[in-house]
């Protein structure tokens, strides 16, 4: 196997009949999943799609995304995922730029699909609404009769899916991965983490996210059971613990707040957790007294800490079998797989051991390119002795033990009064404040136009007597002087992207408002 295509095909060989998608009761066999998506896939030909061409899908959390996406890669095109929870300008923009001319839908997403069809976008097909004369309904396309050879054959080196980030110009940018770098990461997951058919897979990211692959793509490899976790459990994390027990889920993947949120949740004690036995996270620090205290409360699981920005999928990773004793950040690990890590300076020379610099990354789960955007793929990329690495953009050094630390996105580097800071060292070393459940800082015009640092935090409770003073003096302990925020601003929750990281530049337009 080498293919994504490839995992269907031999899952539903191996296991036709075991439970491959759980939604809300909705169950899908292998079986049942092969036969939907090919159905889908053999309509998507018929209306003209082609080998190459990429197909929207515009679904919230929902089983239609688990046929939608290997319809898609079966009738060899590429699936790029749309946040309905995103701008109708943004869906529109993306629409545009990948000449998206067939959509999956469902009546769920009938009022922000009309919002986004009243906008410029060149589809012309779409899949999955009730009673309109412009989309298909799922009934017909299931009731066709058809034969797999009528599909196109699919290489390792086909575009399987673009995935769409925030860009640094204000439009975002599109990643491009194959088939050969999606099953890559999604055999090293399958083999890292031992996952095997006997288990129950959580997929709580949705399919714009690269946290989904895991879910759609490892857990498919090895035919497992994955439950899709749908919106409403996303917001009611009690209600979430307890969909975790009563589905006996074994493999846990999700950014840290997902698993933060947990921690005050009095179904946490209540709930028997003895089937779950990894723990994975990523996307963004985990403080570690709060991770500390969850492994506390699940001593029976291994947690997992994958890094690695979107372009690589995941290229380092730390397994933690007991809780870290004390409250420094605990590192990313070492490369995964047959990964190799660069660490250079601004002048593209390798550092000395045990100093920081960029991280540079080579691996075969790596992205083609960013779609579209020729300049922004050369500019990311980095060549020595014939090997292609790309340019993260993360700060990191390499320990006396191999482990690397990450210490800052280099865009997260600043200069004020002369000096630089990392702002990613003060948010981490707020969220190690007992009281704080979260923190995130930026830089905004202070007076005489010099640097200001302020600092976003939301309390572990809600009511706390926490004034400022007692963080900042918490910061002064535990921080240079000059990187001491100037002030600290209480929020209820802290904006996130569609894609569960903190929204920096939310919280600068909200500094910029505030000081009008």
């Amino acid at each position: 196997m080498s293919t994504l295509v490839e995992l269907l095909y031999n899952s539903t060989s191996k296991t036709p009949q075991h439970i491959a998608f759980k939604c809300n009761k909705m169950t899908l066999s292998y079986t049942e999943l092969s036969k939907k998506s090919t159905l889908l896939a053999v309509y998507l030909v018929s209306v003209g799609v082609k080998k190459g061409d990429r197909v929207g899908i515009y679904l919230n959390r929902c089983l239609e995304t688990s046929f939608a996406i290997y319809g898609i890669l079966l009738s060899g095109a590429a699936y790029v995922p749309l946040d309905p929870d995103a701008g109708p300008e943004r869906n529109a923009y993306i629409a545009r730029d990948c000449d998206l001319r067939v959509i999956i839908t469902s009546n769920s997403q009938r009022r922000k699909f009309e919002e986004l069809s009243n906008h410029d976008t060149p589809i012309k097909n779409v899949v999955g609404l009730a009673n309109s004369s412009s989309s298909v309904e799922w009934d017909f396309i299931f009731q066709q009769k058809t034969f797999e050879k009528t599909l196109p054959e699919v290489l390792p080196s086909d575009i399987a899916y673009i995935l769409y980030t925030s860009g640094s110009t204000g439009f975002p940018k599109g990643i491009v991965h194959t088939h050969e770098s999606g099953f890559a990461f999604a055999k090293l997951s399958a083999n890292y983490y031992k996952i095997s058919t006997s288990d129950i897979v959580a997929n709580h990211a949705a399919i714009n996210f690269d946290i989904s692959t895991l879910g759609y793509f490892s857990g498919v490899l090895v035919s497992a059971t994955i439950v899709i976790i749908t919106d409403p459990y996303i917001m009611l994390s009690g209600s979430l613990l307890k969909l975790i027990h009563e589905e006996s889920i074994s493999i846990w993947y999700s950014v840290p707040t997902a698993l933060i949120n947990f921690l005050n949740q009095k179904a946490l004690d209540q709930e028997d957790f003895k089937h779950l036995k990894w723990v994975l996270f990523a996307g963004e620090p985990f403080p570690t007294p709060k991770l500390r205290k969850l492994m506390q409360h699940w001593p029976q699981a291994k947690f997992s800490n994958i890094f690695g920005p979107t372009e690589v999928n995941g290229c380092t990773y730390l397994i933690l079998d007991k809780a870290p004793k004390t409250d420094e950040p605990i590192s990313i690990g070492k490369a995964l797989g047959d990964t190799e890590i660069l660490i250079v300076d601004n002048h593209d020379e390798e550092v000395c051991k045990g100093d920081a610099g960029e991280m540079l990354v080579c691996t075969v789960t790596m992205m083609k390119e960013y779609w579209n955007n020729p300049e922004k793929t050369a500019s990311s990329l980095f060549l020595k002795k014939d090997k292609v690495y790309y340019r993260t953009g993360d700060m990191i050094k390499e320990n006396e033990d191999g482990n690397y630390t990450f210490l800052g996105r280099k865009d997260r580097q600043v200069k004020v009064r002369g000096y630089r800071i990392e702002l990613d060292e003060i948010d981490a070393t707020l969220w190690r404040h007992p009281r704080v459940k979260e923190a995130a800082t930026i830089v905004c015009k202070g007076e005489n136009n010099e640097g200001k640092i302020v600092s976003y935090w939301v309390p572990n409770e809600r009511k706390t007597n926490l004034d400022t003073s007692s963080l900042q003096s918490f910061c002064i302990r535990h921080l240079a002087s000059y990187a001491i925020p100037s002030e600290f601003i209480e929020q209820q929750e802290l904006p996130r992207t569609g894609r569960g990281k903190i929204d920096y530049m939310k919280l600068e337009c909200l500094q910029n408002e505030e000081q009008k």
